[in-house]
């Protein structure tokens, strides 16, 4: 829980720096990734020549497919939902996984790889907390961020953006056969 508060506070923080003469991308607020995943679904179904590791995609997800398309038409209602919120936007790294957090040995923490930072709600870097250590994190995120409210439709958002994304990538992969399984 110790290192859960740091990095809130660190996490706080960055999100309180000022964004004027700031150059970044803002968030676009869409569900590109949501149509990919149809399509590769699509892909799956229609395709008649599989190789092996596209056959084994084809039985892990189209057994699936009916979630799969309820829960991309949630995150394609949330997007609409989130767009109309009133929101303030601040710096975010917007890839929060423990492989881009370094601690010293000194316990200071470290974020690193900024490749997809960009101007968004403080909810596109909070929801990676929701889970393990999730209240120290709010917690402490709130005491040093006092002036931000978070919005859970936009918590839901990423999170679901995420996973979409994460599952169109590891799909690519497989369907331009660049991994074997």
């Amino acid at each position: 829980a110790e290192i859960a508060t740091k990095f809130a506070n660190l996490v706080a923080k960055i999100h309180q720096e000022s964004t004027n003469n700031i150059d970044l991308p803002v968030e676009p607020f869409d569900t590109a990734y949501a149509n990919k995943l149809r399509g590769q679904l699509k892909t799956l179904e229609n395709k008649t020549k599989l190789n092996e590791q596209e056959e084994k995609l084809k039985k892990l997800l189209l057994p699936h497919k009916v979630l799969f398309i309820s829960q991309l038409k949630k995150l394609d209602e949330l997007c609409k939902r989130v767009k109309q919120i009133e929101k303030s936007l601040v710096i975010t790294h917007g890839d929060l996984i423990p492989d881009n957090l370094l601690l010293d040995k000194d316990g200071d923490i470290f974020i690193v790889d900024w490749d997809t930072a960009r101007l968004s709600p403080p909810e596109r870097d909070v929801w990676f907390f929701m889970g393990t250590n999730g209240k120290a994190f709010l917690h402490s995120y709130k005491e040093s961020n006092p002036r931000i409210n978070l919005n859970i439709d936009l918590i839901s958002f990423y999170m679901y953006k995420r996973y979409v994304e994460d599952m169109v990538y590891w799909a690519d992969q497989i369907l331009l056969d660049e991994v074997d399984l």
